[in-house]
């Protein structure tokens, strides 16, 4: 399913995962409350009312403050044997009631973003069977080892919520170092294990793929499709419906890289969709992508005129512009007069 890439503070993470973090954390006896004021998520209370999905930089505040606390890197092992695919939510359902793992994996493949929108799912078909790829969306940054740790689990709680035990089946890529990883993995993880790959993927052979599901239930598959299917639409609609704004909201974030706002391709491929349709999506809101860009750039423009003291030049350089004189002609079109007459006459 297509849905826009994540930045690190959009809500990307269903609040039910870092509820299920901080229960791990009470389980071993850290407090809690604490380690969540000191993410800045409020506390127990809060995240338990919690709708909202969670940004990727309060689960990294929670986890580094948690290892700060001692937790160490078992952590995501731990929160990762917690889960349930009941977790997971119609999804999770989808996958148990599934006929056979393939099914189940188209699944994922389908809807996983609509738990996590930092990361996706691809499945390929090879010779042997097939793999399922994890996807990592967006930067993972100091969290990565957690993320990767964590679904390296939930993954194979996938597979065996299907087809049953199958460890020994499995071979697992891992993107993450053998002399630190190794006698960590190996407690939760029994089959062949490649460390340090680029990617994290589980290689399965046709037989395990073509497997009848131990509780395939075709009802309650088609519902728990469908519950998902309701979700992405509804995402979708959201989407759709207030593009501009999604643009306007990746161009303020861009604005903070200074100097560097993304092309209409960049943009469209933030969102998972191709540029024709954001063209469209635009047009049918009555704007276009360089409207939202000069419109951001003309609202930074005039805040740097009167709230900072950096040249014209530099002002020029951090709105993207290579040439000063055509972000001066951009200007006069915007407010009339020149920037220089701007900060002589506005400025404080």
């Amino acid at each position: 399913m297509n849905t826009p890439r994540p930045t690190p503070d959009s809500p990307a993470v269903n609040p039910g995962y870092l509820r299920l973090v901080a229960s791990v954390l009470r389980g071993r006896g850290f407090a809690v409350d604490a380690l969540l004021a000191a993410a800045g998520v409020g506390d127990e209370a809060a995240l338990a009312a919690r709708v909202q999905p969670c940004s990727l930089r309060e689960v990294d505040a929670l986890v580094a403050a948690a290892a700060h606390a001692g937790a160490g890197p078992e952590l995501g092992l731990q929160v990762g044997q917690a889960l349930r695919v009941s977790t997971h939510g119609p999804l999770g359902l989808a996958v148990a009631s599934s006929p056979h793992l393939r099914q189940a994996l188209r699944a994922v493949e389908r809807y996983g973003t609509l738990r996590n929108a930092s990361l996706s799912y691809r499945v390929r078909g090879t010779p042997r069977g097939a793999d399922l790829e994890l996807v990592e969306r967006i930067d993972l940054g100091p969290t990565r080892s957690f993320y990767l740790s964590v679904m390296c689990l939930v993954l194979l709680q996938m597979i065996e919520a299907v087809v049953g035990p199958a460890v020994q089946q499995l071979q697992l890529d891992l993107p993450l170092p053998e002399a630190e990883w190794r006698p960590r993995i190996e407690r939760h993880f029994g089959g062949a294990v490649r460390y340090g790959t680029p990617r994290l993927v589980f290689h399965l052979n046709a037989a395990l793929l073509d497997a009848p599901g131990l509780t395939a239930d075709a009802q309650a598959h088609a519902q728990a499709l469908q519950s998902c299917e309701q979700q992405a639409a509804a995402l979708r609609a959201v989407l759709d419906s207030s593009c501009a704004a999604q643009v306007r909201a990746l161009l303020r974030g861009s604005a903070a890289q200074e100097g560097r706002y993304p092309t209409l391709e960049e943009a469209a491929q933030h969102f998972d969709i191709t540029q024709r349709t954001l063209i469209r999506r635009l047009q049918r809101e009555g704007t276009r992508y360089q409207a939202l860009l000069d419109e951001s750039r003309k609202q930074r423009a005039w805040w740097y005129l009167l709230h900072t003291p950096h040249p014209v030049e530099e002002i020029a350089a951090r709105l993207g512009y290579q040439d000063t004189r055509n972000f001066s002609r951009s200007f006069r079109r915007w407010h009339g007069s020149t920037p220089s007459t701007v900060r002589r006459l506005h400025g404080s």
